[in-house]
């Protein structure tokens, strides 16, 4: 009998089993996180002119697509994700500058991808068992997504109200990545409760939202340091009655 084919799925199942194992390593959130820092030094820059938003742009381009890849070890979750990520993505790509119709979508919708990346990792981070170095950046990355979607939030409450909080420019739709620079700032300020006092919410609605974030990040701060802590004692033990188990009895 003559030499069987190789079934060519099968000769490529090595390279997907590889990229399978990789997404799911370590080193995979380590990049997600270093992603997220890159963006949160990226965005408040202002003095790069015409380089600036292609910078902003791909640097969010980038967190979106890790972000979807790090949510799909569950199925559902990827095509999810990225059907959220699409609009904002879009609007840094097209030739003419979006109606603040569009911009508006592009950020519910970029804020929404955000807060549902962050809740996706957060879960995932509840069902492991272990501390390891890929837990503590997914915890980080669960946490800085977490600013992210409010900063989306804050930028078209901007876009539909320019008084809404005052101190921010309002939000610039024709730019690439939207600017979004100023209210992560804002973002991120109020959910660590800083309070530099240099931005000031005006309308209710945008005390309403601040009010929700600093409620939630110290919410979802206190918890991380628990699980993690939690985790972390239970692994102890775990590992000092295996050592004991190991020991001849006296």
């Amino acid at each position: 009998m003559g030499a069987q084919r190789p079934d060519p799925r099968r000769a490529g199942d090595p390279w997907v089993a590889r990229a399978g194992r990789w997404i799911r390593s370590d080193s995979f959130c380590h990049l997600h996180l270093v992603l997220l820092f890159t963006l949160l030094v990226v965005q408040p820059l202002r003095r790069f002119e015409v380089y600036e938003q292609f910078l902003a742009h791909v640097t969010l381009v980038a967190v979106m697509a890790s972000g979807v890849v790090a949510v799909g070890r569950v199925r559902w979750r990827m095509p999810v994700a990225a059907a959220l990520a699409s609009p904002m993505l879009l609007l840094g790509f097209g030739t003419t500058a979006p109606s603040s119709g569009q911009a508006v979508v592009g950020l519910a919708t970029g804020g929404l991808f955000m807060g549902f990346c962050s809740a996706c990792l957060l879960i995932d981070l509840f069902r492991e068992r272990r501390v390891e170095g890929g837990t503590i950046s997914k915890a980080l990355s669960a946490y800085i997504m977490l600013g992210l979607t409010w900063s989306f939030a804050y930028a078209m409450l901007s876009g539909v109200d320019p008084e809404a909080i005052r101190g921010l420019a309002p939000f610039d739709p024709g730019s690439a990545s939207g600017r979004l620079g100023s209210f992560l700032y804002f973002s991120l300020i109020t959910m660590t409760t800083v309070g530099y006092g240099d931005v000031t919410p005006v309308t209710d609605e945008a005390r309403a939202l601040v009010m929700l974030q600093a409620l939630a990040g110290q919410i979802v701060l206190v918890v991380l340091v628990a699980r993690l802590v939690g985790m972390q004692v239970a692994t102890s033990m775990t590992s000092e009655r295996g050592a004991g188990g190991d020991r001849p009895g006296g």
